[in-house]
């Protein structure tokens, strides 16, 4: 049975040990000094505060969603993202603290959620072509999802994205951004269910697997996206800011990631329906 001050349900200490650790440890100690700031305010105050941080963070959680398919990350660009949503709040308030809480386990279970659907997907594709699940040559791989890219089938992937945009009507770059990111991932995950079910190192292998996710969206061909390169179906917050993307290490990429041909040129105006 879970307690009060257990981390929120989504993040499996199977899947990523040292992360489960280190979160259940900041955000008890985060829960305390919350606890702490919220003592001291009068009933009135903590009520019109938190109806304030419950339409706050209705659009955070809109920012989280694009903090995560942009970066695969929440490292960064959260100082970025609060100020945004929140204005300017001092770092140690509870305020800050609880922001950055949400957004450093959301973005961790879009990434678990989104490692997850890739295998499961894998695993459907197997029944329509068996040869696949035999299939080790990268090439051939590369080549076997490229083909079965479709909207539909990247959707069930990052379903997180699911009625946030439309991918057919993005720019030719975002489109690009996203079959790029659909093939590679499927490669690498593929290969990782090949030592999985031959009864590998899958320890070894899912923490390759990890890596390249958190490195993926940051590639060099990706320089140009930003969420303005996306057909928006729904959004709260209008400031975007970012011209260049910031890197993750790419070490966990070198001699795997397969560039799918050079980036379409960035668009020339926002691809918004809410715009």
């Amino acid at each position: 049975m879970s307690s009060e001050n257990d981390p929120p349900d989504g993040v499996s200490a199977d899947d990523d040990p040292e992360f489960y650790s280190s979160m259940q440890d900041e955000f008890c100690k985060n829960l305390q000094i919350i606890r702490s700031n919220q003592a001291t305010r009068t009933s009135h105050k903590r009520k019109r505060r938190d109806d304030s941080a419950d339409d706050r963070f209705s659009v955070l959680e809109n920012r989280m969603r694009w903090t995560s398919f942009l970066f695969h990350a929440w490292q960064p660009v959260y100082l970025e993202v609060i100020e945004e949503v929140y204005g300017e709040i001092a770092e140690g308030s509870s305020e800050f603290i609880n922001a950055k809480t949400r957004m450093m386990i959301a973005v961790k279970n879009f990434k678990h959620s989104v490692l997850a659907q890739c295998e499961l997907h894998i695993r459907q594709l197997f029944e329509v072509t068996p040869s696949l699940q035999n299939t080790k040559s990268e090439e051939s791989l590369y080549v076997h999802f490229s083909d079965s890219y479709n909207v539909a089938n990247f959707m069930f992937v990052w379903n997180y994205m699911k009625n946030i945009f439309d991918v057919g009507k993005s720019s030719e770059l975002g489109q690009f951004f996203c079959k790029s990111l659909y093939v590679n991932l499927c490669v690498e995950t593929k290969k990782f269910m090949d030592v999985k079910d031959g009864g590998g190192l899958e320890k070894v292998a899912r923490k390759k697997l990890l890596d390249f996710y958190d490195a993926l969206a940051t590639h060099d061909d990706f320089d140009e996206v930003t969420k303005e390169e996306f057909w928006v179906l729904e959004d709260r917050v209008k400031t975007v800011g970012r011209s260049k993307k910031k890197k993750t290490d790419q070490s966990s990429m070198k001699n795997k990631f397969k560039s799918l041909g050079p980036p379409p040129e960035k668009s020339t105006s926002p691809s918004t329906a809410a715009g």
